[in-house]
Protein backbone atom coordinates (compact mmCIF):
# COMPACT_ATOMS: atom_id res chain seq x y z
CA UNK A 1 0.00 0.00 0.00
CA UNK A 2 1.50 3.35 -1.01
CA UNK A 3 0.82 6.31 1.25
CA UNK A 4 1.12 9.73 -0.19
CA UNK A 5 1.56 12.44 2.37
CA UNK A 6 2.03 16.18 2.49
CA UNK A 7 3.80 18.11 5.22
CA UNK A 8 2.78 21.64 6.12
CA UNK A 9 4.75 23.83 8.50
CA UNK A 10 3.34 26.67 10.53
CA UNK A 11 5.56 29.56 11.65
CA UNK A 12 4.98 30.13 15.37
CA UNK A 13 7.24 33.17 15.62
CA UNK A 14 10.55 33.84 17.28
CA UNK A 15 11.13 31.75 20.41
CA UNK A 16 14.81 32.50 20.86
CA UNK A 17 16.73 35.51 19.61
CA UNK A 18 16.79 35.18 15.83
CA UNK A 19 15.24 31.70 15.83
CA UNK A 20 11.73 30.98 14.59
CA UNK A 21 9.77 27.96 15.76
CA UNK A 22 7.63 26.01 13.31
CA UNK A 23 4.75 23.65 13.96
CA UNK A 24 3.85 20.71 11.76
CA UNK A 25 0.79 19.15 10.15
CA UNK A 26 0.83 15.92 8.17
CA UNK A 27 -1.89 15.24 5.63
CA UNK A 28 -2.38 11.74 4.28
CA UNK A 29 -5.18 9.83 2.57
CA UNK A 30 -6.72 8.88 5.96
CA UNK A 31 -6.83 12.43 7.30
CA UNK A 32 -4.78 15.17 8.93
CA UNK A 33 -2.45 15.08 11.93
CA UNK A 34 -2.63 18.48 13.60
CA UNK A 35 -1.48 17.83 17.20
CA UNK A 36 1.89 19.41 16.43
CA UNK A 37 0.57 22.39 14.51
CA UNK A 38 1.17 24.76 17.46
CA UNK A 39 4.18 22.94 18.93
CA UNK A 40 7.77 23.86 18.07
CA UNK A 41 8.90 20.92 15.96
CA UNK A 42 11.45 22.76 13.80
CA UNK A 43 13.66 25.78 14.38
CA UNK A 44 15.24 28.03 11.77
CA UNK A 45 16.47 31.56 11.32
CA UNK A 46 13.99 31.94 8.48
CA UNK A 47 10.25 32.41 9.08
CA UNK A 48 9.60 30.57 5.81
CA UNK A 49 9.15 26.82 5.75
CA UNK A 50 12.24 25.01 7.07
CA UNK A 51 13.63 21.85 5.47
CA UNK A 52 11.89 18.75 6.84
CA UNK A 53 13.79 15.47 7.21
CA UNK A 54 11.51 12.46 6.81
CA UNK A 55 11.80 8.72 6.30
CA UNK A 56 9.11 6.21 5.42
CA UNK A 57 8.88 2.59 6.53
CA UNK A 58 9.45 -0.05 3.87
CA UNK A 59 5.75 -0.96 4.03
CA UNK A 60 4.74 2.75 3.69
CA UNK A 61 2.90 2.63 7.00
CA UNK A 62 5.11 4.72 9.30
CA UNK A 63 6.35 8.22 8.57
CA UNK A 64 9.34 9.35 10.65
CA UNK A 65 9.86 13.11 11.04
CA UNK A 66 13.07 14.38 12.60
CA UNK A 67 12.36 17.55 14.51
CA UNK A 68 14.52 19.88 16.58
CA UNK A 69 13.65 18.33 19.95
CA UNK A 70 12.04 15.02 19.00
CA UNK A 71 11.71 12.36 16.34
CA UNK A 72 8.02 11.77 15.74
CA UNK A 73 6.51 8.64 14.20
CA UNK A 74 3.18 8.86 12.41
CA UNK A 75 1.19 5.66 11.82
CA UNK A 76 -0.48 6.56 8.52
CA UNK A 77 -2.81 3.53 8.64
CA UNK A 78 -4.11 3.91 12.20
CA UNK A 79 -3.79 7.75 12.31
CA UNK A 80 -1.76 7.67 15.52
CA UNK A 81 1.43 9.40 16.69
CA UNK A 82 4.34 8.16 18.77
CA UNK A 83 7.91 9.20 19.59
CA UNK A 84 11.21 7.55 18.80
CA UNK A 85 13.55 10.10 20.41
CA UNK A 86 12.84 13.17 22.50
CA UNK A 87 14.62 15.82 24.49
CA UNK A 88 13.23 16.11 28.00
CA UNK A 89 13.90 19.61 29.29
CA UNK A 90 12.72 21.39 32.38
CA UNK A 91 13.05 24.60 34.32
CA UNK A 92 15.98 23.37 36.44
CA UNK A 93 18.40 23.26 33.50
CA UNK A 94 17.62 19.63 32.68
CA UNK A 95 18.26 18.57 29.09
CA UNK A 96 18.09 14.82 28.59
CA UNK A 97 17.81 13.16 25.19
CA UNK A 98 16.23 9.73 25.36
CA UNK A 99 14.07 7.10 23.74
CA UNK A 100 10.78 7.53 25.61
CA UNK A 101 9.44 4.30 27.09
CA UNK A 102 5.93 3.94 28.45
CA UNK A 103 3.74 0.87 28.66
CA UNK A 104 4.22 -2.48 26.98
CA UNK A 105 3.40 -1.54 23.39
CA UNK A 106 6.34 -1.74 20.99
CA UNK A 107 6.71 -1.40 17.25
CA UNK A 108 9.60 -2.43 14.99
CA UNK A 109 10.07 -1.37 11.40
CA UNK A 110 12.72 -0.66 8.80
CA UNK A 111 12.69 2.47 6.71
CA UNK A 112 13.42 3.11 3.08
CA UNK A 113 16.73 4.72 4.10
CA UNK A 114 17.75 1.38 5.66
CA UNK A 115 17.36 2.43 9.30
CA UNK A 116 15.64 0.21 11.90
CA UNK A 117 13.32 1.82 14.46
CA UNK A 118 12.23 0.30 17.76
CA UNK A 119 9.37 2.34 19.24
CA UNK A 120 8.55 1.94 22.95
CA UNK A 121 6.21 4.90 23.42
CA UNK A 122 2.49 4.31 22.80
CA UNK A 123 0.88 5.27 19.53
CA UNK A 124 -2.02 7.55 20.42
CA UNK A 125 -4.63 9.47 18.48
CA UNK A 126 -3.95 12.99 17.30
CA UNK A 127 -6.28 14.59 19.87
CA UNK A 128 -4.63 12.69 22.78
CA UNK A 129 -0.98 13.00 21.82
CA UNK A 130 -0.03 16.28 23.52
CA UNK A 131 -1.74 15.24 26.76
CA UNK A 132 -0.03 11.82 26.86
CA UNK A 133 3.34 13.41 26.10
CA UNK A 134 2.82 16.11 28.80
CA UNK A 135 2.02 13.44 31.39
CA UNK A 136 5.16 11.52 30.42
CA UNK A 137 7.29 14.68 30.66
CA UNK A 138 5.94 15.50 34.12
CA UNK A 139 6.83 11.98 35.37
CA UNK A 140 10.30 12.03 33.82
CA UNK A 141 11.16 15.44 35.23
CA UNK A 142 10.27 14.20 38.74
CA UNK A 143 12.44 11.12 38.20
CA UNK A 144 15.35 13.13 36.81
CA UNK A 145 15.12 15.65 39.66
CA UNK A 146 15.24 12.81 42.19
CA UNK A 147 18.30 11.32 40.47
CA UNK A 148 20.06 14.71 40.37
CA UNK A 149 19.51 15.13 44.10
CA UNK A 150 21.03 11.77 45.04
CA UNK A 151 24.33 11.93 46.84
Amino acid sequence: MVHLFKIETNCLGEFRMGVCGHGLSVICRNGRFSALRDVIVFASSDPDSPPVATDLSTDDRYLVVNGEFATYVFDLDEMKISLYRATVHGDEGVWCEENPIQGKEVAHFNTQSGRHYYIQFPFVGDAEFNNVWSQYLAKRLVQISAMKNET
